[in-house]
């Protein structure tokens, strides 16, 4: 996950650009609440909650990877049977 370093300019009004590959990477959108903190070492910028991130069904498409022929819906729901009792120990 890490680049290697890029330089930027500060804007007159005090705003800091980021690069879309490094938006992309991290999932920020435009309007995201973000937290600063000041370290000893500089600034800390993150998500406010990481818990405030909701996902649609549509960015997880893709997300787990199957590498060979496709499956169809019926194998992948084989190994479930709905009707049989649970046997709990």
């Amino acid at each position: 996950m890490f680049m290697d370093p890029v330089t930027v300019f500060l804007s007159d009004t005090g705003q800091i650009p980021i690069s879309s590959l490094v938006l992309e990477k991290l999932k920020w959108k435009s309007g995201m609440k973000l937290t600063v903190v000041l370290t000893d070492n500089g600034l800390l910028v993150k998500p406010d909650s990481p818990n405030t991130h909701k996902y649609r069904l549509e960015d997880l498409r893709g997300f787990l990877k199957h590498e060979g022929p496709p499956i169809s819906d019926e194998a992948l729901l084989s190994p479930v049977d709905y009707n049989e009792p649970k046997n709990l120990k």
